[in-house]
């Protein structure tokens, strides 16, 4: 029986097996390009000027807008969404025409805005609270944010019969950094990131009150949507017996029903009808 010779066909084989391996690596290589490529046309909500905004001017709320860009073509001194408060009433060194995207470089001061310092408003102060998973939303809090603080307190001490009470403290309130993180990206998925302080934006006398509340009670944080500023000029406080008690809590839910969608400029919100 004549045995076959594979010797001449090893070359073949070989080149066949070289020929898919080179395919095999151009098309990996292609799938990572593709992705960078996609990975840089992902847009990034960066502050446009709303209008045109002659040198010198004050920026406020109504001249900006965020609009989407992607993330290939923003600049390095881009100015995000979360960081719009900084901006608030600084002058602007340069004129910004409607649509073009308003940079550090365009206030006076340029950079200097972004030190930590700079983002304290006049009158108001920077106070560092210290904080646990719990009252920072399981770690998802970020610079820019907007909260309420409320606290839980026993009123007269450990020993007093008096129940727990939980009150709000401040409303809106500005998140400036979440241990030592000053800024958010517009864009990111919040992820969680371990943090044991956080630092906001009070007045003096808002500074020790929250100063005195740590001290003496337990604080949390509730997160708002930035472009609900509105604070109610009541709010009730809350013991237990608030929530064991059947009509307590159907008024709440009465007043959560009797809220309505409202679209006015284009933006959705939800309003109480009374």
């Amino acid at each position: 029986m004549r045995k076959f010779d594979f010797r001449p066909t090893l070359p073949l084989l070989l080149s066949i097996a070289l020929g898919i391996a080179a395919v095999l690596m151009v098309r990996n290589y292609m799938a990572v390009e593709q992705k960078a490529m996609t990975r840089d046309l992902e847009p990034v909500r960066i502050v446009v000027a709303r209008q045109n905004v002659p040198a010198n001017t004050p920026i406020a709320m109504d001249m900006v807008a965020a609009r989407p860009v992607p993330k290939k073509f923003v600049h390095a001194n881009a100015i995000y969404p979360e960081e719009v408060d900084l901006i608030l009433g600084r002058e602007l060194q340069y004129p910004v025409r409607s649509g073009d995207p308003i940079l550090w470089m365009d206030l006076k001061g340029g950079e200097r805005y972004r030190g930590f310092s700079s983002m304290i408003k006049e009158g108001e102060r920077a106070l560092t609270l210290k904080v646990d998973e719990t009252s920072t939303l399981s770690g998802l809090l970020q610079p820019g944010d907007h909260v309420d603080i409320l606290g839980t307190f026993k009123p007269g001490g450990m020993g007093s019969q008096e129940p727990e009470t939980t009150i709000t403290l401040l409303q809106n309130v500005v998140v400036l950094a979440t241990g030592q993180q000053t800024s958010a990206r517009s864009g990111a998925v919040r992820e969680r990131t371990g943090m044991s302080t956080l630092t906001v934006l009070v007045t003096p006398e808002e500074a020790a009150l929250l100063i005195h509340a740590q001290k003496v009670g337990t604080l949390y944080n509730v997160l708002r949507n930035p472009e609900d500023i509105e604070t109610l000029a009541t709010v009730p406080k809350v013991t237990a017996s608030d929530i064991i008690q059947p009509k307590v809590r159907e008024q709440i839910q009465t007043a959560r029903d009797n809220r309505v969608l409202v679209i006015r400029g284009g933006k959705k919100q939800q309003e109480r009808v009374e």
